[in-house]
């Protein structure tokens, strides 16, 4: 508190005691306080009414329909004209990479259609859905979103793909957490595993 903050505060409370005193036989002080109190504690749980409120709505489940710049309502046209000639094409996918090493973006077709939308690349925190992202663990995941509506498992049992209708995610799964975030087309379905 500075000097100027303290005189303020000194002055007030002097101003209170000063009108306190020459008005205690004509006010109704108890009620007066009471009141002020009163609306003091109803003034202080509107508010952390509306904090919770506002937080609760923020960290709401919601569909997604679109990721990394695409939709997935996107054609394989769309998404050239948007994202550029692919770094590696191996029908139904396209991949985009980073860099040299890394992929980014996957993207998942049906016909002409986007299935899904994933993002590989290598940052834990970057492109969050609905609070996951990569290395998120799978007790984590289904504390969050639930029990998935539908689990695909790779041929070897590394891989699980987690798809949740309620918000269009798909999650693949490797050695217990997040290996890959994205989102399908509930149009088409979610993908999965060729067995």
């Amino acid at each position: 508190m500075d000097i100027g903050t303290g005189i303020f505060l000194g002055m007030a409370l002097l101003g209170i005691i000063t009108l306190y005193i020459a008005t205690r036989d004509r006010w109704k002080w108890r009620k007066i306080v009471v009141r002020s109190s009163a609306g003091c504690c109803l003034f202080l749980l509107i508010v952390w009414g509306g904090v919770a409120a506002t937080a609760a709505y923020q960290n709401r489940l919601v569909p997604i329909h679109g990721y990394q710049g695409l939709q997935v309502t996107d054609s394989k046209a769309d998404v050239r004209f948007k994202k550029g000639e692919p770094t590696a094409v191996s029908e139904p996918i396209w991949a985009y990479a980073a860099d040299d090493k890394t992929w980014d973006t996957v993207i998942v077709f049906k016909g002409e259609v986007i299935r899904a939308i994933f993002y590989e690349g290598t940052c834990t925190y970057c492109n969050a859905l609905n609070g996951i992202s990569i290395g998120t663990s799978y007790e984590a995941v289904i504390e969050k979103l639930g029990q998935p509506t539908m689990t695909s498992a790779s041929k070897d049992g590394l891989y699980r793909l987690l798809s949740f209708k309620d918000t269009h995610m798909v999650l693949r799964m490797a050695r217990g957490q997040v290996d890959a975030v994205g989102i399908y087309n509930p149009r088409v379905g979610p993908p999965e595993y060729t067995r």
